[in-house]
């Protein structure tokens, strides 16, 4: 643990994730929660890959599906599995900044299970709103596609068009996501700490966030 939080304070986060992990201790909720703050670091290191550009959804008339999209196959490049914690790992220690916020994610829920220290409850629900905030800034709907003139189109033409319009409703779904779950963990640290100021400011501001993106 010593060693965790001098490459810590050394702003070396990667070594202080494999110190804490190889710590006896490591499933503590104190360390769980030091874990998310070095890879929140790792999340927003200046090395760090960002994450891949959203997929432009197919214009009307394009045909075929795009690889990836609603309703293709695996065997047309469909989704791939979920990534396991394990991936996660390994991932955001090779700099991936998703996977280093979904392993601070990960951390930070487990270290909101402790019961005997608030003070550690509410810090953690509170660095999970933030996760989500990142997490949604790395979430960009695309443009929505111009509504074309489908009054004498072919039945082929009109699928296409609502297809299209169809993937930007679910991108817009996909960018609400986290900014829910951060108006939700930034309320519960407030029920853990009601005079916590950072925590009513994040609120606020997960708040006008999914309001502009309803908008």
């Amino acid at each position: 643990m010593e060693r965790g939080n001098e490459r810590f304070l050394a702003q070396s986060p990667r070594d202080a994730i494999e110190a804490y992990r190889s710590a006896p201790m490591s499933q503590r909720a104190e360390v769980q929660y030091d874990i998310g703050l070095a890879a929140l670091a790792m999340a927003q290191s200046p090395d760090s890959a960002p994450p891949p550009p959203p997929q432009t959804p197919p214009q009307a008339g394009a045909g075929a599906a795009t690889p990836g999209a609603p309703g293709a196959s695996a065997e047309e490049g469909g989704e791939p599995p979920p990534v396991t914690p394990t991936d996660d790992l390994s991932l955001c220690l090779e700099g991936t900044r998703p996977a280093c916020l979904r392993l601070a994610a990960a951390s930070f829920a487990r270290a909101t299970g402790t019961r005997d220290n608030p003070g550690l409850r509410a810090n953690a629900f509170h660095s999970l709103g933030n996760v989500y905030l990142l997490q949604a800034e790395d979430v960009k709907p695309p443009e929505p596609p111009p509504i074309p003139d489908l009054a004498d189109k072919e039945c082929q033409d009109v699928q296409a068009a609502v297809q299209a319009l169809r993937q930007v409703v679910d991108a817009f779904a996909d960018a609400a996501s986290p900014l829910d779950k951060a108006v939700d963990q930034f309320r519960s640290a407030l029920v853990e700490r009601p005079a916590d100021q950072d925590s009513s400011w994040n609120l606020a501001l997960a708040i006008r966030r999914r309001r502009e993106l309803d908008d």
